[in-house]
């Protein structure tokens, strides 16, 4: 079986995500002439995203199961790994790297981003199902309180789309993201502070957002969900 990290011979999923080609750009300053190449590269920051073992994974038929992940950071492009055939507890071994300029841009997405892994069981016919997604935030790893940590090795458990194939067993995946240097130095933690901002509530309601009718299947179907979502910035005195 080829190994399927290049992106263009990777295995299709079902649920049709596409990353935003390109869009390693929108992070790149243009070069100039006047800037020295050793300094741009002490401005860089280079990450590391390493994938190996997965534990109690579950198919279409139980235990017996091939599957393959995808690995993506915000919505740069994917990496898929190579299909590992008939194990519950295979060994992906992907590695994904990217540098990026380390300005004001990378920290915010940096810190309210995250690292997403996703399950797919290869199907004959060279199909495939969504079986689960895993996510590791960034911002808990490398920036929750005053730290300068450059690795961080966590077990992170799948959320199934279908739990009923699961049984009593919880699906996990190791996760090593390294980082070359440290994403605020604690000389810059010291003189700023570190603000989470919540949004708990929206009042009042705009009127352009008008509720439908309840449906006869879903009397709840009126009723509008605003989900709370935290926001981290950094400033500095």
């Amino acid at each position: 079986m080829s190994n399927k990290t290049n992106n263009t011979n990777a295995v299709k999923p079902k649920d049709g995500r596409e990353s935003r080609t390109g869009s390693l750009l929108s992070l790149v300053p243009p070069k100039s002439a006047n800037v020295d190449e050793n300094t741009t590269r002490a401005q860089e920051i280079t990450m590391n995203i390493k994938v190996t073992s997965g534990k109690n994974i579950r198919g279409s038929k139980g235990e017996h199961v091939n599957s393959m992940i995808r690995v993506q950071w915000s919505d740069f492009d994917f990496k898929d790994s190579s299909i590992v055939n008939d194990s519950a507890f295979p060994d992906y071994n992907l590695s994904d790297e990217h540098s990026f300029p380390l300005d004001d841009a990378f920290i915010d997405l940096f810190a309210n981003s995250s690292v997403t892994v996703s399950l797919y069981e290869s199907l004959p016919k060279d199909k495939s199902l969504l079986l689960g997604t895993a996510e590791l935030s960034l911002f808990n790893a490398f920036l929750k309180g005053n730290n300068e940590a450059v690795v961080c090795k966590q077990s992170i458990p799948f959320i199934y789309t279908n739990p009923k194939l699961l049984g009593d067993v919880q699906p996990e995946i190791d996760v090593e993201i390294t980082i070359s240097k440290p994403i605020i130095p604690l000389s810059d933690q010291a003189l700023g502070s570190f603000v989470t901002l919540r949004f708990e509530d929206l009042f009042p309601i705009p009127e352009e957002w008008t509720l439908k009718e309840p449906n006869e299947k879903d009397l709840n179907s009126s009723k509008t969900d605003y989900h709370s979502t935290e926001r981290f910035v950094c400033i500095q005195h």
